[in-house]
């Protein structure tokens, strides 16, 4: 709920800890990553309160940053206003630079018995479509966990899930799609 960055340096085995710079708004909680090229990620989404507070006041994030990652900076590409219904989007993003756009699995944050979205996004606009079937997911907050990763060696995408069977359940199922 930070705008903290930790930085491993794998020959000094040392972390660093410094500061997020730029437009971002934090927190961004259930936010997207992705890679964009060799010094920039994207940042897509999230959810949560701007005093780090969560109880106070809580919003949905739509907005699409890109921070270069050697000076830490973050700069606003655009905000998608007014989507149909709120979403939250898996830790990870698809990025195809080639098509410039990026993939993400949208979710309710609301619903414990919920559906994965696959969304392809714009890059340049705040504009997205949906792609496919949906995913059914068991999601509560902290004990669930959704991810995307592009297989380049099959050309596919990959979805990662896990979560507990029923709601305040101690079992958990994890699944794999293509």
């Amino acid at each position: 709920y930070k705008n903290d960055v930790h930085i491993y340096d794998f020959s000094t085995k040392n972390w660093q800890c410094t500061k997020l710079q730029g437009d971002i708004p934090f927190p961004h909680y259930l936010s997207g990553l992705g890679v964009l090229d060799d010094k920039h990620v994207l940042i897509f989404g999230g959810y949560g309160s701007e005093t780090g507070n969560q109880s106070l006041g809580p919003r949905f994030f739509y907005d699409l940053y890109k921070v270069n990652t050697e000076t830490l900076e973050s700069e606003k590409l655009w905000t998608l206003n007014n989507p149909e219904q709120d979403f939250v989007v898996s830790n990870s993003l698809v990025v195809n630079t080639v098509a410039g756009t990026f993939y993400a699995l949208a979710y309710s944050l609301r619903q414990f018995y919920t559906c994965l979205d696959l969304l392809k996004f714009s890059i340049d606009n705040p504009q997205y479509e949906v792609l496919g079937d949906s995913i059914p997911i068991n999601f509560e907050d902290t004990h669930s966990y959704v991810d995307l990763f592009f297989d380049k060696k099959a050309n596919h995408l990959v979805v990662l899930t896990s979560g507990p069977t029923a709601l305040h359940s101690s079992d958990y199922e994890v699944s794999i799609y293509t």
